[in-house]
């Protein structure tokens, strides 16, 4: 059995009761295919204090694995993660660090829709300068029941979606295709490496 679990105590911040919980250290979607969308709807992370009833979240560290479609993500302070990230790269696991709960969903989604992460983090960057002096914290791959979109969060609350392109990913997806393939394993695909990479690889026409 991959898939772990382990109690922890936690402190409710309403009424300060001591809390027991049982939490997933790892998940294995092979043998327990629900996670995933337990993981997705954050009912796995839900913790509710049995006295006053508040809910709160387990934010990690958690191992996700999905065997059956070759992906593995570490979310959280894991104390070292680079080696059970780097093992996985070497059965040929496409293997990220997220921080958070939200980033570990984006990268579920990303997969599930068959798009290179590396691709739509780049459509991020360029959406960000077309979006220049627009305020927000987060721009989040966010597909609905008949569209996809990049919806942008700020402070927690959604401030509208912009559309994604289908056309452009595969622009951008061909255009650089011959540099992701040159590029070195990374782990840690966000916004700062795209501005990095576009600006590494990008040559625009004179």
């Amino acid at each position: 059995m991959f898939t772990r679990k382990e109690e922890i105590q936690w402190i409710c911040p309403q009424c300060g009761s001591t809390e027991t919980s049982e939490i997933y250290t790892y998940v294995s979607a092979a043998e327990e295919p629900r996670c995933t969308q337990k993981i997705l709807d954050t009912s796995l992370f839900r913790m509710k204090c049995r006295k006053c009833g508040r809910t709160e979240y387990n934010t990690g560290p958690l191992f996700y694995a999905d065997e059956n479609r070759k992906i593995f993500f570490a979310m959280g302070e894991h104390s070292d993660p680079e080696a059970m990230l780097a093992n996985h790269i070497s059965l040929g696991y496409t293997a990220r660090k997220v921080p958070e709960i939200v980033d570990l969903c984006e990268k579920i989604l990303i997969d599930q829709d068959g798009l290179d992460d590396r691709i739509v983090e780049i459509m991020k960057a360029a959406n960000a300068v077309i979006l220049k002096g627009q305020a927000y914290d987060q721009m989040l791959y966010a597909p609905d029941e008949d569209t996809v979109y990049f919806e942008l969060i700020k402070d927690a609350a959604s401030l509208g979606r912009i559309p994604f392109l289908q056309a452009m990913y595969d622009d951008l997806n061909e255009r650089f295709k011959e540099d992701l393939e040159n590029e070195a394993d990374e782990t840690e695909i966000n916004a700062e490496w795209a501005v990095h990479f576009f600006a590494e690889h990008y040559h625009p026409a004179e």
